[in-house]
């Protein structure tokens, strides 16, 4: 049975974008990785901030 290519790299690809996206979320959740960042380049409300960046990186990387 041959197999395509291009169709196993598609979902290979897909796979590695999402633990991208699920690996920043989870610096952007965690506090002294994702608020520090965000305080020290000088983002207003980093402590509201870096989690809702998080959020917002996992909950539309699983999407895609």
């Amino acid at each position: 049975m041959p197999v395509n290519a291009d169709t196993t790299w598609a979902k290979r690809a897909a796979k590695a974008i999402l633990l991208i996206r699920i690996l920043v979320g989870w610096i952007f959740l965690s506090d002294s990785l994702g608020v520090g960042r965000f305080a020290k380049i000088g983002i207003p409300w980093p402590h509201v901030m870096a989690p809702f960046v998080g959020v917002v990186e996992v909950v539309c990387g699983s999407g895609s």
